[in-house]
C-alpha cells in the first residue's frame, strides 16, 4: 500500500475540515419548522397572540383542551365534549 505524499495529506485534511464546517453550518441554520418539530414532536403547533401582543406557540392538542373547556362545562357527556373538540379542531385547521 502506498503512503500519500505531504500534499495529498494536506488535501485530505482540508477536505475533511471543509465537510465538517458544512455540516455544522447546515445544522445551525435549521428552519423554523424543524425547530418546532424538535420542541413539539407530537403534532401540529398553533401560534396564539395574547392581549399584550406576545405570540406563543402551543401544541394544537393542548390548545384544543383549553378551547373545549372554555366552550362547555366538563360535566357534559363525553360524546358532546368529543364533538366539540372535533368541531373546534376542524375550525382551527380550516
Amino acid at each position: 500500500m502506498m503512503n500519500p505524499g505531504p500534499k495529498a495529506r494536506i488535501a485530505l485534511i482540508l477536505a475533511a475540515a471543509l465537510m465538517l464546517l458544512i455540516i455544522c453550518v447546515w445544522r445551525l441554520t435549521a428552519t423554523e419548522e424543524e425547530e418546532e418539530e424538535a420542541v413539539f414532536p407530537s403534532g401540529p403547533v398553533i401560534a396564539v397572540q395574547d392581549r399584550s401582543g406576545a405570540v406563543f406557540r402551543i401544541p394544537l392538542e393542548r390548545f384544543l383542551t383549553g378551547v373545549v373547556a372554555a366552550e362547555m362545562p366538563a360535566a357534559f357527556r363525553e360524546e358532546a365534549l368529543a364533538a366539540q373538540a372535533v368541531a373546534a379542531r376542524t375550525y382551527i385547521l380550516a
